[in-house]
């Protein structure tokens, strides 16, 4: 006689229930922008076009409801991103009125630069449950925090005068939508991942400005700034904690977090968070003949904010309460110094006093694409969790950039600039501590505060002067910049896989 068994239904993993989280990922911007300035239905500059789509990575929260019907799950969501993400670029304008040829200007000064500081979004999630995983299509409004700059400066201006400009600078809150698509799950009871890719559409903005002079003579044109809508393509990494709706996750993954009692081992992890870097600058200029106008050491503040996102991965040696280990990390950094002002004639030569050139466009920039360092750490047992120092060498990769256009510093015979564009790995040192838990089976999750810091950089840059001027800038004269220590406060959350 044969022996019947009934079949155990599968377990469907439980889904409803609110839920919060942190994630982290590298959004990638496509966007441009274009300027023109005109006097009246005349051209001064012939528009230019700007790439300023840009990419950086996000960090940030979400937090969310699900219902869940059989294999169905439906959700709503709430999530905001700290962003790292700055498109510039730069250029001389091209002159239009009063030339037979369109005549590049390399004392004038045309820039335009779009940073995304934060995006967020309020969506609806459709999802179907596979396995102990969802998986998911969500969609909805996002908005994003964006802060525009843009600035036309010329020497000599065509309108008629000299020393003419037109800055513009605002921030502004679009609003657009945001499409995706992701898989989620759970690795315990209340505990999921989650790995999906967001697409984000928004609106352009513009932006005019009236002209600023350094002597009346210049007539009132109009600079005409327009931004393109922005498309970000984000990919990110997610960790959730749920309440209510608690389901059993796969066996191996159900330990409870006591049965971690040793750290020995290798680990390896990824890490999102935010960072502060402190730096400033300044430039000099050197003339070896007067007369002609010197600018005086003019300082920049190219402090900034924005988020991190990387892997890290290293060995821990546990000897009774005490942890002794080795770690290397690698981390995409979303700092972006920068800063743009107009140079000032130094005395005697615009007397009685230090007066600005507003022709005289002048800017610097410092931007940090990746912070990595390989360091110790020592820990002590706390509780279930590990508390620990850690410290060691840092590397940092910098792109400088820089350029003044000046009115008639060299010589009377304007247009002379003094760009230079250049990038560098920075050796430095790192210190800082943190604590880490263990949460379920081999996992562990991790915060902690680091320390970097870096020694400055500095170029040397000759004058580029106007093609077929009537005389070349005079020999002798460069302009000096220079970007001091860079400092980088970082705070970040981690999340290991211990074998």
């Amino acid at each position: 006689m044969a022996l019947v068994t009934k079949a155990t239904p599968a377990v469907v993993a439980g889904w409803g229930g609110f839920y919060v989280g942190v994630h982290a990922g590298y959004a990638f911007g496509n966007s441009s922008a274009t300027s023109r300035t005109d006097l009246g239905a005349l051209s001064v500059f012939a528009p230019a076009s700007f790439d300023t789509g840009g990419h950086g990575p996000l960090f940030g929260a979400q937090a969310g409801y699900n219902w869940q019907s059989g294999k169905w799950v439906f959700g709503l969501e709430a999530d905001v991103s700290g962003a790292g993400i700055s498109g510039f670029e730069h250029r001389p304008p091209l002159g239009v009125l009063g030339y037979p040829v369109p005549t590049t200007t390399f004392s004038g000064e045309n820039y335009m630069r779009q940073s995304v500081e934060w995006v967020a979004s309020a969506r609806g999630r459709i999802g179907h449950v596979v396995g102990s995983g969802l998986i998911y299509a969500t969609g909805g409004t996002a908005w994003a925090g964006i802060d525009y700059q843009a600035s036309t400066r010329e020497p000599l201006n065509i309108c008629g005068g000299t020393g003419c400009s037109w800055p513009s600078a605002l921030k502004s809150v679009r609003s657009g939508w945001v499409v995706g698509a992701g898989y989620e799950w759970l690795v315990a009871s209340n505990w999921t991942l989650r790995g999906e890719y967001l697409f984000y559409r928004f609106d352009g903005v513009g932006a005019t400005s009236s002209t600023q002079f350094f002597t009346p003579t210049c007539i009132t044109c109009q600079a005409s700034y327009s931004w393109s809508g922005l498309d970000l393509h984000a990919v990110r990494l997610g960790l959730n904690y749920k309440w209510d709706g608690a389901s059993p996750a796969p066996r191996s993954a159900q330990m409870p977090a006591q049965a971690v009692r040793s750290w020995t081992g290798s680990y390896a992890g990824v890490h999102g968070g935010w960072s502060f870097g402190r730096g400033d600058a300044s430039f000099t200029t050197a003339r070896a003949t007067p007369p002609g106008f010197l600018f005086p050491p003019t300082p920049f503040n190219l402090d900034d904010n924005g988020s991190l996102f990387g892997g890290q991965a290293g060995y821990n040696w546990q000897t009774a309460n005490w942890v002794l280990g080795v770690e290397a990390d690698l981390s995409a950094s979303g700092l972006r110094g920068f800063h743009g002002q107009t140079a000032t004639c130094v005395t005697p030569y615009c007397a009685p006093s230090p007066i600005p050139l507003y022709g005289a466009g002048t800017f610097m920039r410092q931007d940090i694409g990746w912070l990595a360092s390989l360091r110790g750490r020592l820990g002590h047992t706390w509780g279930a969790g590990l508390i620990y120092v850690t410290g060691g060498a840092a590397w940092a990769h910098v792109d400088y950039q820089a350029n003044t256009g000046d009115l008639l510093v060299c010589g009377f015979n304007p247009g002379c600039s003094f760009p230079v564009a250049f990038n560098k790995t920075l050796t430095g040192w790192v210190l800082g501590g943190g604590y880490e838990w263990p949460v379920w089976s081999n996992w562990a999750v991790r915060s902690e505060y680091l320390f970097y810091n870096f020694h400055g950089a500095s170029a040397t840059a000759s004058p580029t002067p106007v093609p077929g001027a009537g005389s070349p800038c005079i020999a002798g004269c460069s302009i000096t910049y220079r970007w001091n220590d860079l400092d980088v406060h970082a705070i970040r959350v981690g999340l290991n896989y211990r074998w």
